[in-house]
């Protein structure tokens, strides 16, 4: 059984407690709505490291740009809620092949 929370044009879905994974946790899914968003684009940079800044930058079309930086910006404040902690501790970096790792403050989580 889902249960829905709608938040302006975030709409989240979580299973029922009951449902569990194969480690014991919960499902949830988060879903935007990126055109809602681009506007405030700028705005959520502040949000992002400098070296994510730079990967933002990096982008050839402003479409991308501005969905990199709204799903970074999105992904650090839920994880900061989630964790507990202020977003400015959040630190999302890259390993060897290329895959997210979250850091927090000396603690790796992969």
């Amino acid at each position: 059984m889902y249960s829905k929370l709608f938040c302006g044009t975030l709409e989240t879905s979580t299973q029922d407690s009951q449902q569990k994974d194969d480690e014991g946790f919960g499902l949830k899914l988060y879903k935007i709505e990126l055109l809602k968003y681009h506007e405030l684009a700028p705005i959520l940079m502040r949000f992002l490291s400098s070296s994510e800044c730079m990967r933002a930058n990096g982008y050839h079309f402003l479409k991308d740009k501005n969905r990199f930086i709204i799903c970074r910006t999105f992904l650090k404040l839920l994880l900061a809620e989630y964790l507990g902690l202020h977003v400015d501790k959040i630190t999302l970096d890259q390993d060897s092949n290329k895959k997210a790792i979250l850091t927090v403050s000396s603690i790796n989580f992969f």
